[in-house]
């Protein structure tokens, strides 16, 4: 059940990321006419998905800790890493609300939020690349013991 569950959240986490970012974000954007706007409503959910990347790691954590024995060092760092970025980003995201205005849907200091913006994108990219690989190193090792079977 736990493996269930690490597998549902993780894929909940990179799926809801990567639809947001191929497809929400520039539609949002379209409609909205302009990328400020859009980070008031990128404002509201993207820590929802780092909520989601926080449980996907617990569980996946908790899965590995309850028997994986294969490659055990690469899923630990890889989990370890987005972890460790995803606090990273709770930690971005205060810095990033308080350069946005909430009445005006304006920024209040472009320069500083483009800075942190930046960031953002750079730790995000990160995250995504990581989960590819993650999720290309289980579904390997699923074949690899469905093979031996």
């Amino acid at each position: 059940m736990v493996t269930v569950l690490a597998v549902f959240t993780y894929t909940l986490w990179w799926g809801g990321f990567t639809f947001y970012a191929a497809f929400v974000i520039p539609t949002g954007q379209k409609v909205l006419g302009d990328h400020v706007m859009m980070g008031f409503i990128t404002e509201e959910v993207a820590p929802k998905i780092s909520y989601a990347a926080i449980i996907a790691c617990l569980f996946s954590f908790f899965n590995e800790w309850l028997g994986g024995e294969k490659n055990r060092r690469f899923v630990l760092v890889s989990l370890s890493i987005m972890f460790l970025l995803t606090i990273g980003l709770f930690i971005l995201y205060p810095f990033m609300h308080d350069l946005l205005d909430n009445q005006t849907h304006k920024e209040i200091d472009h320069n500083q939020f483009y800075f942190l913006h930046r960031i953002y994108l750079i730790i995000s990219t990160i995250l995504w690349i990581n989960g590819i690989v993650f999720i290309l190193r289980l579904i390997k090792d699923f074949l690899t013991v469905k093979k031996e079977k």
